[in-house]
């Protein structure tokens, strides 16, 4: 699982070129291209909008013959921005997650919260609990003990074990409970992409019919300024400025979990995604992609096919309609999906 304190994105997007034109890129690094711009592009007004969300920073560009359309849009993207912080941020300590993770029962839990939930759990039994919204005790303890410069202690993880376990949320209309002191929940594995999900979703119905999202992971609408297709970068585990190939996905949200992004060991053998069954980092995976029909399912398989492997991804992929994996294992090896829009 991920968290956001103490550390930036896991997978930044950055763009060059003006609006729309420059290659995108998953995992935290970039490849640019500046287009040249047709008559047709000119036609289109652009509008960008900047924050800081997630513990990142967050961009969102729009392309609209009319401004004021451009505006209205990308502030009702940012309100879902809003929205998904307000109700899961484990930055601020008036947000839902935090007053729930405080005093383990929440009585009034905002609909964001209650859809997040719903996807932490679908995706908990999808990956048989390899995603598991209630590791926040353990990056707590790993980070702690990183800061100390020692190792996690087995009496520390024995501590926490009985506390780790989705099965043990429970949630009736508009309440949440967490089944045993103790418990804490973080949904950072899924919110980037939910978020991102939402404000296409957002700028859709406010009319734009070309977007990108960067709330931590990958979204698309339409084409960039100059009339081609989007390109992202798919960035390369373990060489910064590099990356594995490009790829163009036509629709979805792409979304990269890494074991480089928050790394408690030089061997990258210990960082932020813990197995909830292990309660270790996963030994064999480096980097995940997984693009999907839905920004929460996008983001959570990545997560989950850290702590999954090769073999059980692919199989899980092929059972999903739309869903496509790229996994790079630590050794270098590589196993992606027939679909993978990997160029």
């Amino acid at each position: 699982m991920i968290t956001w304190p103490s550390k930036p994105s896991r997978r930044q997007v950055l763009i060059s070129g003006g609006l729309l034109g420059g290659a995108l890129v998953a995992g935290g690094r970039m490849a640019a291209t500046v287009p040249e711009h047709t008559p047709s592009a000119l036609k289109l007004k652009s509008a960008q909008r900047n924050g800081i969300a997630f513990g990142t920073k967050v961009t969102l560009k729009a392309a609209h013959p009319d401004a004021q359309v451009l505006e209205r849009a990308l502030d009702a993207a940012w309100r879902e921005i809003v929205a998904i912080e307000n109700a899961a941020s484990l930055f601020r300590p008036q947000s839902a997650l935090s007053r729930l993770n405080a005093y383990g029962e929440l009585a009034d839990a905002p609909g964001p919260l209650l859809v997040m939930l719903e996807h932490a759990r679908h995706i908990s039994q999808l990956t048989d609990g390899a995603f598991d919204a209630t590791v926040q005790p353990l990056w707590h303890l790993y980070a702690n003990a990183f800061a100390q410069g020692r190792d996690v202690r087995d009496n520390e993880l024995s501590a926490v074990r009985d506390v780790i376990g989705w099965q043990h949320v429970e949630v009736e209309g508009n309440r949440v409970r967490l089944g045993k002191p103790g418990m804490a929940i973080t949904l950072n594995g899924l919110a980037q992409g939910h978020a991102t999900e939402r404000c296409l979703k957002a700028l859709h119905e406010a009319g734009i019919e070309n977007a990108f999202v960067d709330a931590g992971e990958i979204g698309i609408a339409g084409r960039r300024d100059d009339e081609t297709a989007w390109t992202a970068a798919i960035a390369d585990p373990r060489t910064p400025g590099s990356y594995l190939g490009l790829s163009q996905p036509a629709a979805g949200i792409l979304a990269t979990s890494g074991d480089y992004a928050t790394v408690w060991s030089a061997d990258y053998a210990q960082h932020h995604i813990i197995d909830p069954a292990t309660l270790h980092s996963p030994p064999r995976t480096a980097s995940v992609s997984v693009l999907a029909p839905s920004g929460a399912l996008a983001d959570g398989l990545a997560t989950a096919m850290m702590v999954m492997g090769p073999e059980k991804s692919l199989a899980l992929a092929a059972k999903l309609t739309g869903v496509e994996a790229l996994i790079v294992t630590k050794s270098g090896e590589r196993f992606a999906t027939a679909h993978f829009p990997l160029m």
